[in-house]
């Protein structure tokens, strides 16, 4: 069969290939040595491929894994199904020992019911381990390499989890209010709790530490905060319209910059400092940049606009020459230094809502239907 999608179980070596000829899916199961072979035709190609999406799906959530090495631009290496995840608790972080994701170990709306663990997996999507945690819900994840942890904003608190020793240990303090960041960089950790903001390092010893303000805006908390890549800058949102600029070493406020915003979803220095990427929340949920010598707004290519607005996340390569945008069910590619599109590709998968991140040069991609995948760009 060509353009065949393969699933294989790991557990008993069984496999599953769909393809799409004409109009007609043709499914193979069984074994790499014994496969039974059944066709299905349907009215309209669209039709038959949105049936092996569907056969795929099922098949995914039985314990099959898509792995596939020869893929095109937008076509998927891996597919995962992981589990469902309450809104927003989709974050995953790779390592040099595999990628790690959080998982919800029961399938539920309500938030007490939720016991939350991390299942670590290798890039053909074979489970290594499963590591329990102290509660549910992580909202970010970073990976530490000097010193092999994991950081975890764990429900508005903050976890540091040791892959040597297999040990937690909380860093925050204060939680009496549902106010948290957490950034890793260049060897900096940052991260809020209810009452203040801390610069660490590696070691957890805090290098500077103050309070921030507690604001509120239709019941949500006014709260970012984003390192610099080289650890010298942390970007903090506390205040409706408000990026503060912020020493690392120092804890010296070195700009209060003022836009027309009310809040931020997320932002990332970009250009060796000289720009911040942010995005909006409501409004227009748009990517915007703001360049911190002239402190006014810096406004995308004319082109870019169809991609920049109505946003539902994205992400950077490590050396910032590619940025993600998830808008809706599609990811765009965006040549960040030229500023023009690459390319655009549909999530698989995808109801609402998904949280995506470059691994290596490989865009991540963890859906609100409970699958993790790995896209060719």
């Amino acid at each position: 069969m060509t353009n065949t999608r393969q699933l294989i179980d790991y557990s008993n070596q069984k496999i599953l290939n769909l393809c799409v000829e004409n109009k007609t899916l043709i499914s193979e199961t069984g074994t790499a040595e014994k496969l039974k072979t059944t066709h299905k035709e349907f009215s309209s190609v669209n039709e038959a491929q949105e049936n092996l999406f569907k056969k795929e799906w099922q098949f995914l959530k039985k314990g099959y894994v898509l792995s596939n090495s020869e893929v095109q631009f937008g076509e998927a290496l891996l597919h995962l199904h992981v589990s469902k995840v309450y809104t927003g608790a989709q974050a995953f972080v790779a390592t040099e020992n595999g990628i790690f994701i959080y998982k919800d170990e029961k399938d539920s709306r309500t938030e007490q019911e939720l016991q939350g663990a991390v299942l670590q997996i290798d890039h053909k999507g074979r489970i290594l381990n499963e590591i329990s945690l102290p509660k549910a819900l992580v909202w970010k994840m970073y990976y530490e390499a000097a010193t092999q942890e994991i950081l975890f904003n764990l429900d508005h608190e903050i976890f540091a989890y040791s892959l040597r020793y297999a040990t937690f240990k909380q860093l925050s303090q204060n939680q009496d209010q549902p106010f948290s960041f957490l950034s890793v960089a260049s060897n900096h950790i940052a991260f809020a709790d209810a009452k203040n903001f801390y610069i660490c390092d590696t070691q957890h010893n805090v290098l500077q530490q103050d309070q921030h303000a507690l604001n509120i805006v239709n019941g949500n908390m006014v709260c970012c905060g984003q390192l610099s890549a080289d650890g010298r800058l942390l970007a903090l949102h506390d205040e409706v319209s408000k990026i503060k600029i912020i020493a690392a070493q120092s804890g010296k406020c070195l700009e209060n910059l003022t836009l027309d915003f009310e809040m931020l979803n997320d932002m990332q220095f970009i250009q060796n400092n000289q720009s911040i990427l942010f995005w909006e929340k409501y409004g227009t949920w748009s990517l915007r940049k703001i360049n911190l010598t002239t402190k006014k707004e810096a406004f995308f290519e004319a082109s870019l606009a169809p991609y920049i607005n109505q946003i539902n996340g994205f992400c950077l390569n490590q050396n910032q020459s590619r940025l993600a945008i998830l808008q809706r069910h599609e990811i765009h590619i965006i040549d960040l230094i030229e500023e023009k599109l690459i390319g655009s590709f549909r999530v698989q998968h995808l109801v609402r809502s998904a949280h995506l991140q470059f691994i290596g040069e490989l865009v991540a991609v963890r859906t609100d239907y409970g699958c993790f995948s790995l896209y060719q760009i």
